[in-house]
C-alpha cells in the first residue's frame, strides 16, 4: 500500500484555539477526509471517544477541564482505544511530557506553529505503523491456530522477521514483545527487550515492557523492580502507577498500594481506571474477612478474575475484561489462566464478537487441552475440538 492510502476515515481533533482548530480542519479536509470533527476541552473529547469510532486524534496538550496529559493516560488505560493513533500538538512541552509521550505506541508530537504538510505526513505515518501492527498479529494468530496451537515456531519466524524491520528502537520492540506475550512467548519477548536495553539503558518504556514479561514469567521481584525504575525515569504514567499498586496487593502490601493509588489519583482523580483500583482495595477490606491475598493460590489473579466475571454478568464489559487481562499477568497455574481466557471469551461471546471469543476459548485449551467449558463453548460456535483433525 502506498502512503497516500494511509488516512484517516473519522478523525478528532482536540483544541481549544478556534483558529487552530479550523486549520487543523481545512488541512484533513483538504486531502478528502470529510469526516473531521472538534471539540474545545479534554473531558468531552473524552465522551465523545466513549460514543463514537475514531482512526485518529489530534490533542493539544493544554486543554481546559481535562489536561491533554491526562486524557492521553485515560486512552492508553482504556482497553478500546489504548491503540489509537494519536499526534500531540503543544508549543512546548516539558522533558517529563516529552517521555511520557514517546513510550506511547503510536503517539507523534509535533510543535506548533506546525507544517500543514508535515500534519499529513505524520498522520500517513502512524496510521501506517498501527496498519502493520495489525497485520502482523492478525498473521501470527492465523499462523497459531492454522497449526492447531502447534505453530509457536512459525510465530516466532514470523515476528523476527518483522522485528528486523526495528533495528532497537525501543517503541518497535516493544510491540513485537506485546505480541509475543500474547502467545506467551515469554522468554523470547524477555530476551529481544534485554537486547535493546543495552543500546537505550534508560528508557522507560523498555524498563516497563520488561517488568511485564517478569510478571507473566512469575518474577515479581524483577518486575516491581523494573516498574520503579520506569516510574522514577517517567513519574506520569498513571497506568504504570496503578499496575504498581496491583503489585503491592499481590505481595499482601495493602498499604503501599494505596499509597500508589492517592499518587494516581493525583493525576488524575476521575480515572475509570483508578475507580476500579479502588474496587479491588474495598474488596479486600471488606469481603475477604480473614484470608489474605497473598495465601491465595493465585494471589490478586484470584480477585480480578472473580471481579472480572461479575462485571461481564452485569454488562459491564470493558470493565471486566480489563480485570480479567491483568489477572493473567498475575495467574500462576496454567488452570487459573485457562479459567480467566474463558471469562474473557464469554464476554467477548456476549458482545457479539465471535472472532474473538473464540480464539480465547482456543487459547485457553491450549494451555489445559481438557479445559470443559472452553470445549463446551466452541462447540457451541459449531466447532468440535475433541474431534478436529
Amino acid at each position: 500500500m502506498s502512503m497516500e492510502q494511509f488516512l484517516p476515515r473519522r478523525t478528532l481533533i482536540v483544541e481549544d484555539e478556534k483558529d487552530v482548530q479550523t486549520l487543523i480542519q481545512m488541512t484533513f479536509k483538504d486531502h478528502g477526509i470529510r469526516e473531521v470533527y472538534c471539540v474545545s476541552d479534554g473531558e468531552e473529547a473524552w465522551k465523545e471517544l466513549q460514543k463514537y469510532d475514531y482512526e485518529l486524534l489530534v490533542l493539544d496538550w493544554k486543554l481546559p477541564v481535562l489536561s491533554g496529559k491526562r486524557l492521553l493516560n485515560r486512552i492508553r488505560a482504556d482497553r478500546r482505544l489504548k491503540y489509537l493513533p494519536i499526534i500531540v500538538l503543544s508549543g512546548f512541552l516539558e522533558t517529563g511530557d516529552v517521555t511520557f509521550v514517546n513510550e506511547n505506541f503510536f503517539t507523534a508530537n509535533m510543535q506548533k506553529p506546525f507544517n500543514q504538510d508535515d500534519l499529513m505526513k505524520i498522520s500517513r505515518t502512524i496510521l501506517r505503523d498501527r496498519f502493520d501492527f495489525q497485520k502482523i498479529f492478525e498473521k501470527a494468530e492465523e499462523t497459531f491456530f492454522n497449526l492447531s496451537g502447534q505453530g509457536l515456531g512459525r510465530v516466532r519466524e514470523v515476528l523476527n522477521t518483522w522485528l528486523q524491520n526495528f533495528g532497537q528502537n525501543p517503541v518497535g520492540t516493544s510491540l513485537v514483545a506485546s505480541i509475543m506475550r500474547h502467545f506467551h512467548i515469554f522468554d523470547h519477548a524477555s530476551s529481544i527487550i534485554s537486547t535493546t536495553m543495552t543500546v537505550h539503558k534508560n528508557n522507560p518504556l523498555l524498563h516497563h515492557q520488561q517488568a511485564l514479561n517478569q510478571l507473566c514469567l512469575g518474577n515479581f521481584t524483577g518486575a516491581f523492580g523494573n516498574l520503579e525504575k520506569a516510574h522514577q525515569l517517567c513519574p506520569i504514567n498513571q497506568g504504570r502507577i496503578l499496575l504498581l499498586g496491583k503489585l503491592a496487593i499481590h505481595q499482601g502490601d495493602l498499604k503501599t498500594a494505596v499509597e500508589y493509588f492517592k499518587k494516581a489519583e493525583e493525576l488524575d482523580s476521575g480515572s475509570p481506571s483508578l475507580k476500579r483500583c479502588l474496587e479491588i482495595v474495598e474488596f479486600v477490606e471488606h469481603r475477604m474477612g480473614k484470608e489474605k491475598v497473598e495465601d491465595l493460590e493465585n494471589g490478586i489473579a484470584s480477585l480480578l478474575n472473580i471481579m472480572g466475571a461479575d462485571k461481564v454478568r452485569q454488562g459491564l464489559y470493558l470493565e471486566g475484561q480489563e480485570h480479567c487481562e491483568h489477572a493473567l499477568i498475575f495467574a500462576k497455574s496454567p488452570d487459573a489462566k485457562a479459567a480467566i481466557y474463558y471469562n474473557l471469551g464469554i464476554c467477548e461471546a456476549r458482545r457479539g464478537n465471535k472472532k474473538e471469543a473464540v480464539s480465547y476459548f482456543y487459547r485457553s485449551i491450549d494451555i489445559r487441552p481438557n479445559y470443559t467449558n472452553s470445549i463446551n463453548a466452541l462447540e457451541q460456535f459449531g466447532i468440535d475440538v475433541m474431534n478436529a483433525g
